[in-house]
């Protein structure tokens, strides 16, 4: 008779911790970490996305309309992928307070190697490259661990992430509008970027500063402590299940006695758990859905938005406006799942019949004089509002399908669903924009 196979871990921690319950003690500022956290993700994209008029000027010859997200979302993948194979072996406060530094110093270079003097366009121009590169591998990083650790809080963290980073890009956008319209003397606006910036990296330390409370607080404190025993339980998240611990992993599960008295861990010596074929297995339409949510929306924002011209505001302008329209739908979007759940695992593909109709859209919008200035700003404005929405609701649906012990896994590659979106989307656009511009003679 053969024998039944080994039994998987059941994880034991008590179901209140879970619940979205707004009056418990560090339940708030748990939630805000998580917000803030959300809000630097896209502190340095967006302030290159807001900024994009003056970085045009400074080099008009590079087309940093497009250059950038291809930059931003190769970097970005690259190391999200990493962080799911094989980063999670990485401490989580060595990965998040790396992240941070990073994030934070290329942010507060990028404006200062505008304003030096004497140097030369092009030096410039590569090092802004590379700081571009730099914060995307930081947010990557970020980005990574804290879905991964939102995924064992629960689904209300996931949507403060998302919520977080709808909400901070809008107010990167009312601080880009108030620095232009105050410091935007200049010709390139270089006092408005370094200012603008200098807010962004504010923005940073706080969230630095939020995450560094975080195992200090009453309502974390056991869920960070089920998040570390998910590592110890799990090998390295390698593409089909192994029997076959890390080193690191075979020394934690000796340290860890089986009769531990503890309310977290039942049964710790299952091997076959964690690997991402089972999460795939499991969690394959909220992640499918993540990618062509986050893919459609790259290839019209901000790709084939940047080519949008309108008489009612001027070139400068426009960008920041159309940036706003997008910014308030998506916030808008990204907030509506903690209260209005719409979509289900059964539901979920149901938008994706209006989101197919985004591409012609906008290229009719790049073509076409017919296209008003307000409609374009519509356009947009609903475009963030579908993406934020959908995005968020696949977020938080993914963790839901699979065991509790592939809750952090089930987090990250919902993040790798969505930066592989990002990424696809990004050379999308590039590409419709080329079409665009062969097809304009004729």
């Amino acid at each position: 008779m053969e024998s039944p196979p080994p039994k998987r871990p059941q994880l034991t921690l008590a179901l209140e911790a879970h619940l979205d319950d707004f009056s418990r003690p560090g339940f708030v500022w748990s939630y805000l970490t998580f917000f803030a956290a959300g809000a630097t993700l896209v502190a340095s994209w967006t302030c290159f996305v807001l900024s994009i008029d003056a970085f045009g000027a400074l080099y008009p010859d590079g087309m940093v309309g497009f250059v950038f997200p291809v930059i931003n979302m190769s970097s970005l993948l690259v190391i999200t992928m990493f962080m799911l194979v094989a980063g999670r072996q990485l401490p989580l406060h060595m990965r998040m307070n790396g992240g941070f530094a990073s994030l934070l110093l290329s942010v507060l270079t990028v404006p200062a190697l505008q304003l030096a003097p004497n140097v030369v366009v092009q030096v410039r121009y590569v090092g802004t490259l590379v700081m571009v590169i730099v914060t995307s591998l930081a947010s990557a990083l970020i980005q990574s661990s804290i879905y991964g650790l939102g995924a064992v809080f629960g689904p209300s963290f996931l949507q403060a992430v998302d919520s977080g980073k709808g909400t901070g890009a809008l107010l990167l956008v009312v601080v880009r509008i108030l620095t232009k319209w105050l410091y935007d003397h200049d010709e390139p606006g270089m006092v408005s970027l370094g200012v603008f910036f200098g807010f962004a990296s504010v923005a940073i330390a706080v969230a630095w500063k939020l995450y560094a409370m975080l195992p200090h607080n009453e309502y974390a404190k056991p869920v960070l402590d089920l998040y570390v025993r998910i590592q110890h339980l799990t090998p390295l998240a390698l593409p089909l299940p192994s029997p076959v611990r890390s080193p690191q992993k075979r020394h934690v599960s000796q340290t860890f006695s089986p009769t531990e008295t503890t309310p977290i861990v039942e049964n710790p010596s299952s091997t076959d758990v964690g690997s991402i074929l089972n999460v795939l297995r499991l969690a394959w339409k909220p992640v499918a859905m993540s990618f062509a949510t986050f893919c459609i929306c790259l290839a019209c924002y901000p790709g084939l938005t940047t080519a949008i011209r309108s008489a009612s505001f001027g070139p400068t302008w426009f960008p920041v406006v159309l940036t706003a329209a997008f910014t308030v739908g998506d916030v808008v979007g990204k907030s509506l799942p903690l209260t209005l759940r719409l979509l289900t695992l059964e539901t979920l593909h149901y938008p994706l019949a209006l989101q197919a109709t985004f591409i012609p859209l906008f290229i009719l919008a790049v073509s076409s004089h017919l296209v008003s200035g307000a409609a374009a700003i519509t356009l947009v404005a609903v475009l963030g509002l579908v993406t934020g929405y959908v995005g968020t609701s696949a977020m938080m649906l993914a963790p839901a399908t699979c065991p509790d012990v592939e809750h952090e896994v089930a987090g990250m590659t919902g993040s790798l669903a969505t930066i592989a979106g990002l990424f696809a989307g990004s050379y999308l656009g590039l590409v419709l924009q080329f079409m665009q511009q062969l097809l304009r003679p004729l």
